[in-house]
């Protein structure tokens, strides 16, 4: 199971919910994960593991990040903007469950992002 998918199941959102953002706020969304994409392009992508989950990491996982981007990489763009739109409160919870480093500050920053974002 892919890191996407393993967030979606802790995001707690049904892909109903996931498919009206696209729906009906398809630009705002788009200008938002590129605003991520472009600031991150040349940061360092960071995710906490635990020692046992680094040891069984397998050869795909690897070559996803050297690849940087995967198939499913809007997944966690679009959970993200999801909790910004329609659950702020929760979002920081989120982050600390899908092992965010530095989940307030993080979550902080991409409600800034979003709240810059012209459309």
């Amino acid at each position: 199971m892919s890191n996407s998918s393993k967030q979606f199941i802790k995001s707690n959102i049904s892909i109903k919910n996931l498919y009206n953002v696209l729906k009906e706020d398809k630009n705002k969304f788009i200008n938002y994960t590129c605003k991520l994409i472009s600031e991150s392009k040349n940061n360092k992508i960071e995710q906490e593991y635990t020692k046992s989950e680094i040891q069984g990491k397998d050869e795909k996982c690897i070559i996803l990040k050297e690849l940087w981007l995967s198939k499913d990489f809007l997944l966690p763009y679009l959970i993200d903007y999801w909790y910004i739109v329609f659950n702020k409160s929760g979002f920081e919870t989120y982050l600390k469950e899908t092992r965010t480093p530095n989940s307030k500050k993080q979550a902080e920053k991409l409600i800034e992002i979003y709240k810059n974002i012209n459309c």
